[in-house]
């Protein structure tokens, strides 16, 4: 351990002296100060103010609510929270609109209706932006002026013949 390390050590047991301590108390001791637990109402609050991005999947919300519910002690409430937080915070209102109106809403179902409604939305627009795509127009007709009795044309050439 160094002296900075030592200092904190003994200003964090103080009015006690390193020597009096265990390794375990010397371990939990500095184990605490430099990483804290988490605040519960902290995490909390982080968790219920995080709202899916206009450019964030559905499934990549999820995901993150479910890491910011890591520290929140849910308890036996986590799927509960983590449905109601998934559901406000939705960015596609229409998408909120279909979840409300489901009883019984599991996270499950709610994951599910919401992954689906995105994909459709998606392949929807590829197919719009496939159909608006101009195509080029191919003319396989002869120009007028140019068409030959049947009996002037030469028959194709034969390549390798």
């Amino acid at each position: 351990m160094g002296a900075k390390t030592y200092n904190l050590l003994r200003s964090l047991i103080a009015p006690a002296k390193p020597a009096d301590k265990t390794i375990e108390e010397i371990t939990r001791t500095l184990k605490n100060h430099l990483n804290p637990a988490p605040l519960v109402i902290a995490e909390r609050f982080r968790f219920h103010k995080r709202n899916q991005a206009k450019t964030e999947t559905v499934s990549e919300y999820i995901a993150d609510l479910r890491r910011l519910a890591e520290h929140c002690q849910f308890g036996e409430g986590l799927s509960d929270a983590l449905r109601d937080r998934f559901v406000c915070g939705l960015h596609n209102e229409s998408t909120q609109k279909r979840l409300l109106t489901e009883e019984r809403l599991t996270l499950r179902r709610a994951v599910d209706i919401a992954v689906s409604v995105e994909t459709a939305a998606r392949d929807a627009t590829e197919l719009q932006e496939s159909i608006d795509c101009p195509r080029p127009v191919i003319n396989l007709s002869d120009p007028p002026g140019r068409r030959y009795p049947e009996r002037h044309r030469k028959p194709p050439d034969r390549l390798g013949s």
